[in-house]
């Protein structure tokens, strides 16, 4: 059980947008000592999801408190593990990037139903890509398409994963609205295309 009396940094990301309450999260963490323990200060549910899924990943004791809809206390405890990373298979990485809610250029109504049929069709591919991510109005799209999202939870189960921009999401109102994939932040967006060495843009 995390024992808030044990804090011993605060990290207070008011005012700082997506991708900086992670990183700052994230280089405190590398630097501090294992069994310490430290509060983070957040002023938007997707900063507080992004921390919370680093945190997840590491396997701390965390709790988080919301105050109001502009204040998230995220408490945490720092675990070293100090495991080998897996070894990366010698194949090349292929990853979807919809950065848009259309598909091409001329009929918006027609490049939008492309879209969903892009989408509907991966899973019928010789390769399937390893990543989707979806950031500016490709996060609209997705949030407004129950079916799109039906295929991505298919794809979940066959081993694609897919990421949405929070920062995007909540420009658009739509963070809510959108039941697949994870919420994810500039910062892992652009680790995730430095990994993969096919990327394709519809």
């Amino acid at each position: 059980m995390l024992n808030k009396m044990k804090i011993l940094q605060v990290i207070d990301c008011s005012g700082y947008s997506c991708p900086g309450p992670l990183i700052q999260t994230k280089t405190y963490y590398e630097e501090a000592e294992h069994g310490t323990s430290f509060k983070v200060i957040v002023d938007n549910e997707v900063s507080s999801l992004n921390v919370e899924r680093f945190l997840k990943q590491n396997n701390c004791d965390y709790e988080i408190i919301k105050e109001s809809d502009n204040r998230y206390l995220i408490y945490s405890d720092v675990v070293k593990n100090n495991k080998e990373e897996p070894k990366e298979e010698n194949e090349s990485k292929l990853l979807y990037y919809i950065a848009s809610s259309s598909v091409g250029n001329g009929d918006s109504e027609l490049g939008e139903s492309m879209l969903k049929a892009l989408i509907a069709n991966i899973k019928n591919l010789d390769k399937l890509p390893n990543t989707i991510i979806f950031i500016n109005t490709g996060v609209k799209a997705l949030a407004e398409s129950r079916e799109m999202q039906n295929d991505i939870a298919e794809l979940d189960k066959m081993g694609v994963k897919t990421y949405f921009c929070g920062t995007c999401s909540e420009h658009f109102g739509v963070t809510n609205n959108i039941k697949v994939g994870t919420v994810s932040n500039l910062h892992e967006i652009m680790t995730l295309l430095g990994e993969h060495d096919r990327i394709v843009r519809p």
